[in-house]
């Protein structure tokens, strides 16, 4: 099965990191700045891209909403 060039380029532009543990219940500080490596779609060059805790759930939420969307329109249109 082929996914829509939009959904490829879509996916490939989300960073993926795997979530803290479940067992690990202390509070983290969601003002601390964390760093995460991305590859831009059409690049092999990484750059290294921060921002806080915060900040990161805010963009991992859109991204989640984003993809739901798009995602979402694959389905209807198909049918």
């Amino acid at each position: 099965m082929r996914l829509p060039l939009l959904v490829i380029t879509a996916l490939s532009t989300m960073i993926l990191v795997a979530p803290a543990s479940a067992k690990d219940k202390t509070p983290q500080d969601p003002n601390k700045r964390v760093c995460r490596s991305e590859v831009p779609t059409g690049s092999l060059m990484g750059k290294s891209v921060c921002h806080t805790r915060a900040e990161w759930a805010a963009i991992d939420h859109q991204n989640d909403i984003a993809t739901d969307g798009m995602m979402g329109s694959q389905r209807t249109a198909s049918h």
